[in-house]
């Protein structure tokens, strides 16, 4: 195998795909990515077992073939070659990289190792614009949890029906749920699936304010087609949770909010929040919230910020961290702050009549009144 690439599309493969493979792996050979060279084109592959990452890049082949190259010092090689052309080729077992005076020999695994991943059988498919769903995971992907023994919870939940896609994430204490109108689908009218935060984190690095994507939905696989880059991914096995029943239909209070200045609020209060439960105690009078917060061994803090509100007051307590995790994703200048009741869960829209909705659970004044008695 011998390729020549300009350095700019090697180093967009390069940073595609590096970042799936898994450097710490009991299998070797998942430490390395497979290059694939062909006619005026190249393939990097990239896999962890659980999902995978094929991009397509511009390339001279003088000799076709394949390789596998060791990911993170091949990467950390093309950031640092200079804007020259770039020539990979296989000689003696070993890979030949070469850019003007500067020549690497890397040791390679053998390419029948390397995990094959076949094509999905798809079960439904769509397309949409790159910038529409690069807006689905922004506004769902922050509410999956890192660690939990619910594993159905570790990932996004797509679900479409008639051609309407919902995605919905939550942790068990903040969610975030968006609905989008698709144009069409093809071989059928309804399916699910649950998205791994990996490979939508991936994803989210490649999508684009330009460019269509097509999603399909296999039996066990899921495939975000960005025609030059590939992503597949086993679904999460498991039933979802059924989100909807906690989602509050009614309401006693609405707020509408300044999103900045109301970040503001919190994260001064958030300087004095004791660090175990990040409890601020939020009081909503006519066009002002006061914000609190106390820790016995340091201080106390109270502050107000101005707000739309035209009711009777309430007040309402929040661990912080998640009250901002929301507030981050709302692209408005200004939010809608629902409340039923101050044990209720709270819901946050936007402003420009986007199909979204965020929720985060208060804390229990009560049990945030204990919390101060005990400390």
């Amino acid at each position: 195998m011998k390729v020549v690439f300009k350095k700019e599309d090697l180093a967009y493969a390069t940073s595609v795909v590096h970042h799936l493979v898994l450097p710490q792996s009991p299998l070797p050979i998942l430490g390395n990515i497979l290059v694939r060279a062909s006619g005026k084109t190249a393939t990097f592959i990239a896999s962890d077992m659980e999902s995978c990452v094929k991009c397509e890049v511009a390339a001279e082949t003088a000799t076709k073939g394949e390789t596998t190259i060791p990911a993170a010092t091949f990467a950390e090689i093309v950031r640092e070659l200079p804007d020259a052309s770039i020539t990979i080729s296989l000689e003696d077992k070993l890979v030949k990289i070469s850019c003007g005076t500067n020549n690497y020999s890397l040791t390679t695994m053998p390419t029948e190792d390397f995990p094959r991943w076949p094509d999905v059988e798809p079960l439904l498919s769509f397309e949409m614009p790159q910038k529409t769903f690069k807006q689905v995971i922004n506004k769902t992907l922050f509410a999956v949890p890192q660690k939990d023994p619910r594993r159905v919870l570790l990932g996004v939940f797509m679900d479409i029906k008639d051609k309407v896609l919902k995605c919905v994430a939550t942790d068990g204490k903040k969610l975030g749920f968006i609905q989008v109108e698709l144009e069409r689908c093809e071989g059928g009218t309804t399916a699910s699936a649950i998205m791994p935060q990996k490979i939508l984190s991936e994803l989210q690095k490649s999508l684009r304010d330009e460019g269509t994507l097509r999603i399909t939905l296999g039996q066990r696989q899921i495939a975000f087609d960005l025609h030059n880059v590939l992503y597949v991914s086993n679904k999460i096995e498991g039933t979802y949770p059924n989100y909807e029943m906690v989602i509050p239909k009614d309401f006693v209070h609405q707020i509408t909010l300044t999103k900045e200045v109301f970040i503001q609020g919190i994260r001064r209060a958030a300087i004095i929040s004791e660090e175990k439960n990040n409890s601020i105690l939020i009081k909503f009078r006519p066009n002002e919230a006061l914000i609190s917060a106390m820790t016995f061994d340091i201080g106390s803090f109270e502050g107000s910020v101005p707000v739309s509100y035209d009711g009777s007051g309430f007040d309402i307590a929040f661990n912080y961290k998640y009250l901002l995790d929301v507030l981050r994703v709302i692209d408005t200048k200004e939010a809608i702050m629902k409340v039923k009741s101050p044990s209720a869960p709270v819901i946050f829209n936007e402003t420009n009549g986007q199909n979204a909705l965020y929720l985060v659970m208060p804390i229990k004044l009560a049990d945030l009144e204990t919390r101060n008695t005990e400390e």
